[in-house]
């Protein structure tokens, strides 16, 4: 794939910049960080991807993103 986004996929947040991301304090992000699973850490990666990606669009730096994040966990069950 030569798509931009699946260029960043492989590009991971450090933990300090996963904390920036989620505004957490030094002590919660000590706390949380490392127990976070690496699901729920790619989820948080992909939605700082997503947000960089819609700034730089915004800005006029960037095209459009073409993708979204879906959680299925808070989707109805019926949606389309």
């Amino acid at each position: 794939m030569n798509s931009p986004q699946s260029a960043r996929e492989v590009a991971s947040l450090t933990d300090q910049e996963l904390a920036e991301f989620m505004a957490l304090t030094p002590e919660e992000a000590a706390r949380i960080i490392p127990n976070l699973m690496p699901l729920k850490r790619a989820t948080y990666e992909r939605m700082a991807q997503l947000c960089d990606d819609i700034a730089l669009w915004q800005s006029g730096a960037g095209p459009k993103p073409d993708y979204a994040i879906l959680c299925h966990d808070h989707t109805p069950k019926d949606a389309p």
